[in-house]
């Protein structure tokens, strides 16, 4: 059941993605808007070809994270209520949960802190212009 709802999951999740993505546009209408497009346009640079990226990128973390905190959730309301756990433990901490629920936050928040740092950097840099025009006006 299980496997079941993450291939659902996931089949709508790529559908979506490329619903609008730029296989819909010709090459006549880069970097232009399209009727009911619901995704990013499509990319006329390098750098917003990587921006969409990244975006994808972090809404697939970003489904990760919101699909294992609900099944935590759940499988907590189902195992430990009152009728399936009428007595409950004393123990109140576990180090080694503790560790990896500090450090996998982290390592997600470095991984992606990576990729901004990169990309923000090819956002920064300008290139060397191929032709210079120098203007000058009197009133």
């Amino acid at each position: 059941m299980l496997k079941r709802f993450l291939q659902f999951i996931a089949a709508t999740y790529l559908g979506l993605a490329a619903f609008a993505g730029p296989a819909l546009a010709g090459p006549d209408r880069v970097g232009m808007a399209h009727d009911k497009q619901i995704n990013f346009q499509t990319p006329a640079t390098e750098v917003m070809h990587d921006i969409i990226w990244l975006h994808d990128v972090m809404m697939f973390i970003i489904t990760l994270i919101v699909l294992l905190v609900l099944g935590l959730l759940l499988w907590v309301m189902i195992r430990y209520n009152h009728r399936a756990n009428p007595i409950p433990a004393k123990t109140t901490h576990n180090t080694l949960l503790e560790m990896i629920w500090t450090i996998i936050p982290v390592l997600i928040l470095v991984y992606i802190g990576v990729y901004n740092i990169k990309l923000l950097y090819k956002q920064d840099v300008i290139p060397e212009a191929d032709l210079v025009i120098e203007v000058t006006g009197h009133q």
